[in-house]
């Protein structure tokens, strides 16, 4: 069957056309209050500043689902964490903000918006806010779909 919906031009995903880009990080042993991470294609541990975690759009379309799985082996106190894709250092688009004690966390929007060309890029923007117990040892992936 999977062969067929290859043949017919259809990802094993379900989905007919458009770009997935996979964004991942290596496990962030532990995370900071009231900072801002970026997250993009690279395997690495989140970083700080902007600039740093670039995932290129290849072909223009348009952003219309992302989802950010956040994995944590302790999970914190409840305060929110919101999930941005920052597009081009300039536009923050909300993907979701979820303030819960569940170790795992899924931060989806499947009613995005937004407009890309090539080479336009975008990263994942996570602003944690002041924990009264932070969460470690946090793994996050997730993707980005352009139609």
């Amino acid at each position: 069957m999977l062969e067929q919906l290859i043949e017919d031009g259809v990802s094993k995903t379900g989905i007919v056309g458009g770009n997935i880009y996979n964004v991942i990080a290596l496990n962030m042993p532990t995370i900071a209050d009231s900072t801002t991470y970026y997250l993009g294609s690279k395997a690495i541990i989140p970083i700080t500043s902007a600039l740093g975690m670039k995932s290129y759009i290849l072909a223009a379309g348009t952003i219309t689902k992302a989802t950010i799985e956040w994995d944590a082996i302790t999970a914190g106190t409840t305060e929110d964490i919101s999930i941005y894709i920052r597009l081009n250092n300039t536009t923050d688009y909300l993907i979701a903000t979820i303030g819960n004690t569940n170790a795992q966390k899924i931060f989806s929007n499947t009613a995005l918006n937004i407009p890309v060309v090539v080479s336009d890029f975008f990263e994942i923007k996570i602003v944690t806010p002041a924990w009264v117990t932070n969460p470690v040892n946090i793994f996050l992936g997730g993707q980005v779909y352009v139609s």
